[in-house]
């Protein structure tokens, strides 16, 4: 017993030259502190068990010597790699070496063979690597004229399967500890929040989920319940959560218009998830774009009713549905005025009417790019159902019997379009990629307003029915929307402040506007440009 105690104390006095060296960073403090205490509990427990087997030996009973120490020879080895792990995402070279001196005391109390459990540091080594993996995987992107993808599912599962070793090991070694629950939280925060490349982890967290939730990676219910649960855990950690809420109710609205959401159920869930973190405000636009469509099934049966009776009144013949969306709620869209078949004038003009007897006082706004069409065509002998966005099939439809080619300008006025730039994108989709539907003349991969252009009779493709993609009209950007509404955010916590406080000093006010925002931290700048 006095050999194990020594043995204690030595790595004790280790442990707090590290403390005080200021060199090493808080972090090291909080893992140190953390096994200091579980040996000192060890050591009470060693000293009791001693006294009760002096008892029993005074009473005339063999002497019976149990203990069962906190840290066992695994345990202790668990502590490293829990220490190392942490570190890792810290990139705190310099632990490293601290947590090496620490381990050769642990080797020597533990007096047990660790090499086996060598296997488990060396795993930890190579969770460390994760970010630069993705660096690496950067550069060659780069060297090779390639673009960056912010989907990266090998770095993101690196993630989330870290988050759950590190858990288990602060679970089930430290016994939710503080000091350890702490130092993960320091570090994942640190981790997480940084930039990998282009793009940060963040987008990358939201793109991976919104792979998940369009069903593209194959998992059962219970799984992908599963990996969402943990993902919100990795977003619990996340600096700038609202960033992350506008990424994820741009994935929401392109996943819902397109039909592409995995379940309706998991939409909820793990719109419900967010909600329990940050509140009601927070989740309320996500909300709001869930509750459109689920009230607008009710709207859509009625419609179809209608429908069937004012179409055979128009000689129409096509099916026609329309979805609502509350402005607010969704991603902002431009609205974009071009000349519209016969039929589908006339079908807005029935939904028109339809719903003004329903909802007085509402302008309804018609955002054709978002629109889905399904155009029966002919070329050749063959026949396809094609599916393409209202504004597509609105241009494909002006070479519907036309065997001449029509040139770029004459093209533009006869359909509307004010932009010049739009119209090229729709037909360089038509006409450029995959599904070549249109010949353009002179052939080339870029559309110029010299060009002419004429359907494609001798179009084959071996699916009779199939989609064509188009590049988006609107160039995405995430953070203007981001940093309006901080702005506002900024405001609304200074006049709070302001009105409760009265007066108050610069950096005083700095630390309470800092304290007050829950869904980002702004720089110290913003808040006094304010």
């Amino acid at each position: 017993a006095a050999a194990a105690e020594r043995e204690w104390d030595g790595l004790a006095a280790c442990a707090s030259e590290v403390v005080r060296d200021q060199r090493f960073p808080h972090l090291v403090g909080a893992l140190v502190a953390a096994a200091v205490g579980a040996l000192e509990a060890a050591k009470g427990e060693l000293r009791g068990a001693v006294r009760e087997g002096a008892a029993a030996r005074r009473g005339g009973a063999p002497m019976e010597l149990r203990c069962s120490p906190e840290l066992d020879a695994r345990q202790e080895v668990e502590v490293r790699v829990a220490a190392e792990q942490l570190a890792a995402f810290m990139g705190l070279e310099v632990m490293l070496a601290a947590q090496r001196s620490a381990g050769r005391c642990l080797d020597a109390i533990a007096g047990a063979d660790v090499s086996d459990d060598a296997l488990l540091l060396e795993a930890a080594a190579g969770e460390r690597l994760a970010l630069e993996a993705r660096a690496a995987e950067v550069e060659r992107l780069h060297g090779e004229k390639k673009k960056e993808s912010p989907e990266d599912p090998e770095l993101v599962e690196g993630i989330l399967t870290l988050l759950e070793r590190t858990t288990e090991i602060t679970r089930n070694v430290f016994n939710e500890h503080r000091s350890f629950v702490k130092a993960k939280k320091d570090a994942f925060m640190d981790f997480v929040n940084r930039d990998a490349g282009k793009y940060s982890v963040v987008e990358m967290l939201a793109a991976h989920v919104d792979k998940l939730l369009k069903g593209k990676i194959k998992l059962s219910e219970t799984a992908l319940d599963d990996v969402l649960r943990r993902s919100i855990d990795i977003f619990t950690f996340v600096t700038d959560k609202d960033m992350f809420a506008e990424l994820y109710r741009d994935h929401l609205a392109k996943r819902l218009l397109n039909k592409r959401s995995v379940s309706n159920e998991q939409e909820r869930s793990m719109v419900g998830r967010m909600k329990a973190l940050c509140g009601a405000p927070f989740t309320s636009k996500l909300e709001g774009m869930l509750n459109d469509f689920s009230v607008g099934e009710d709207m859509h049966r009625d419609f179809a009713d209608h429908w069937n009776e004012k179409k055979s009144e128009l000689g129409l013949s096509h099916d026609f549905q329309v979805q609502v969306l509350t402005t607010g709620f969704w991603p902002t869209q431009k609205a974009r005025e071009i000349n519209l078949p016969q039929e589908l004038n006339a079908s807005i003009g029935v939904f028109t009417e339809f719903y003004g007897t329903r909802h007085n006082h509402r302008l309804l706004k018609w955002i054709y790019t978002l629109g889905e069409t399904t155009v029966m065509g002919a070329f050749g002998r063959r026949k396809y159902n094609v599916v393409l966005t209202t504004i597509q099939a609105v241009a494909l439809l002006a070479f519907s019997g036309v065997s001449e080619e029509i040139g770029f300008a004459d093209l533009k006025e006869r359909l509307g379009f004010a932009e010049t730039e739009v119209l090229k994108r729709v037909l360089h989709s038509l006409a450029c990629g995959k599904q070549q539907l249109l010949i353009k003349n002179p052939p080339g991969r870029s559309i110029s307003v010299e060009d002419t252009f004429r359907g494609n009779p001798g179009f084959n493709n071996k699916l009779k029915a199939f989609r064509v993609p188009m590049a988006a009209l609107d160039d995405a950007n995430i953070m203007a929307p981001v940093q309006e509404t901080r702005g506002f955010a900024i405001d609304a916590a200074i006049v709070r402040i302001m009105k409760a406080r009265r007066r108050l000093g610069h950096l005083e006010l700095q630390g309470e506007v800092l304290h007050q925002l829950r869904y980002f931290q702004p720089a110290p700048r913003l808040i006094k440009q304010r």
